[in-house]
């Protein structure tokens, strides 16, 4: 950026100062108090704030799920997923089962 620039930007920093100062003063005679003042300040950021994120901003964070679906989410998952406890070899019996029907039924295609 030029000088030209930089001055032009610190000249309109000032004008803005200066009117902020001006307004502050015309508050202070008429009697506005300092807390209405504030909350108009935010009424007008929110206001004028269009929706649209930058690169560094983020949205807040909403929860979600509600606290008891949040719960039975949770006991659901930690069904049968015990690392600690012996889990049944299902497979092992399905795999029986078949091999049973197999030669129970095959009497003449097996052997």
């Amino acid at each position: 950026m030029s000088a030209d620039g930089n001055d032009e930007m610190s000249a309109k920093a000032k004008e803005a100062q200066e009117l902020l100062e001006k307004a502050r003063k015309l508050r202070e005679e008429i009697g506005v108090e300092k807390e209405e003042v504030e909350e108009e300040e935010e009424e007008e950021k929110k206001e004028q704030k269009s929706g649209d994120l930058y690169d560094d901003e983020v949205e807040p964070y909403k929860v979600a799920l509600s606290d008891n679906m949040r719960s039975r989410l949770m006991a659901e998952a930690n069904t049968g997923l015990d690392s600690n406890a012996k889990q049944t070899n299902v497979i092992l019996y399905i795999s029986i089962a078949i091999v049973a029907l197999v030669a129970l039924g095959g009497k003449g295609i097996l052997f």
